[in-house]
């Protein structure tokens, strides 16, 4: 039964993905936007698709992965990816000031969750959200 749903979700995945990206008809004067959007579909599928599989898999406890930290798929996703690397820098910068010491790691996550909300309105969740039964320096 778990098997079956595992299963179903990847064809679903799979269809609302669009790995029929291939196939985008292109017209005149779309050619380098279809080719950005194919790339980007791509490289979503190599870098998030694996991800997706193993977290449906371990929330239907059909893999048991003992120690394993979870993370935001928006980080592997290719419209995400460099906005949340360049808020991190950001809220490195931020906290230039404050020593790295145990604690520091929640100051900048807080951070940089508040920069990706103010400044780009997206709702990234931080590794304790993401895997509340973990406790963080």
């Amino acid at each position: 039964m778990k098997a079956s749903k595992v299963i179903l979700g990847i064809i679903l995945t799979v269809n609302i993905l669009g790995i029929g990206a291939r196939q985008l008809e292109i017209q005149k004067g779309q050619a380098a936007a279809a080719f950005e959007e194919l790339q980007n579909r791509e490289e979503y599928l190599t870098l998030v698709f694996p991800k997706l599989i193993r977290e449906v898999q371990v929330r239907l406890n059909l893999v048991n992965v003992p120690g394993s930290i979870k993370s935001d798929l928006k980080e592997y996703d290719p419209r995400y990816r460099r906005i949340i690397e360049a808020a991190g820098q950001e809220a490195d910068e931020n906290l230039a000031e404050y020593p790295r010491e145990i604690g520091f790691s929640h100051m900048f996550w807080a951070e940089k969750k508040r920069i990706l909300n103010q400044k780009y309105g997206i709702n990234w969740k931080t590794p304790p959200e993401m895997n509340p039964e973990v406790i963080f320096d």
